[in-house]
């Protein structure tokens, strides 16, 4: 599940802010590392043969829509590229902040900002047109449930991306959703500081291609031993490829690869990361 799309018009802010100590916790053992070299490498097979300056197809400049609390960016900025991040939650950029902080590297090569990602609120400089790629992680495209969202997440990849240049982002995929079914599970993580259980109970939807993902988490502080409960349902819209091209092509996108994430195998009911790879071309 993904905490970094903090964007959705119809989750709980509040939540959202309280949540973001225990999301870098929850996903502590997540391979950033591997899925920014991978990354990097979509981008080195795909923008060369899209983008027609040499500038572009050098690949520099990456905006990452949904970046959470930084952990993509970090490891992108170490492969070379310059990153613009944006995220929703105040307290997920102050926390991206706070770690950009202890090295001057990350401060010289890596922008955050605080801004919804469908009502983009960047300074004129490194809007319109302005990257050689734009990236959106960890299932951001799920939480735009309603056509309009997702239309409008669309259409600001659009708008910021460079012609030639490229998008890249990933998704629940609809027919491995619906074959394999959401299921319950259990997580336990622990620090220093605290304890968290987190139950994660899901109901599909299937007639509005969403499933309800309800997380219990369980917090046990370990010095003060005091028990704390947070309860909240994050709405996941999961995405079929013809409804994919549809809206890409709406917005002037052309979708140029869709396979699995980290594979490369062609999308299929067995296929639940999916990933999606379009060109600006006019």
């Amino acid at each position: 599940m993904n905490a970094d799309a903090m964007n959705a018009d119809n989750v709980n802010n509040k939540v959202f802010e309280e949540y973001a100590y225990y999301y870098n916790l929850l996903y502590a053992d997540k391979d950033y590392v591997r899925e920014a070299k991978y990354i990097k490498e979509v981008v080195d097979k795909h923008l060369p043969t899209c983008c027609t300056t040499e500038h572009c197809k050098k690949g520099e400049h990456i905006l990452n829509l949904g970046c959470g609390s930084g952990n993509h960016d970090f490891e992108l900025a170490k492969l070379g590229f310059k990153i613009t991040a944006v995220d929703a939650s105040k307290s997920m950029i102050e926390c991206a902040l706070s770690k950009q902080k202890k090295d001057a590297f990350y401060l010289e090569n890596i922008r955050f900002i605080l801004s919804d990602i469908c009502k983009l609120n960047l300074d004129a400089s490194c809007l319109d047109a302005s990257y050689d790629v734009v990236i959106s992680l960890f299932h951001v495209s799920n939480y735009f449930t309603t056509n309009e969202r997702l239309l409008e997440f669309f259409k600001q990849a659009y708008r910021c991306v460079k012609k030639g240049g490229i998008f890249i982002f990933d998704s629940w995929y609809g027919p491995a959703v619906l074959t394999q079914k959401p299921e319950v599970r259990m997580k336990k993580v622990q620090d220093e500081h605290s304890v968290i259980w987190r139950m994660t109970t899901p109901e599909l939807k299937v007639n509005q291609n969403i499933v309800d993902v309800n997380y219990t988490l369980i917090i046990k502080d370990k010095l003060s031993k005091q028990i704390n409960e947070i309860k909240e349902t994050h709405e996941m819209r999961y995405l079929f490829l013809p409804e994919v091209e549809i809206f890409l092509e709406k917005v002037g996108f052309k979708l140029i690869s869709a396979k699995e994430f980290f594979t490369e195998n062609d999308l299929d009911i067995n296929t639940w990361n999916s990933y999606f790879v379009c060109v600006k071309s006019y």
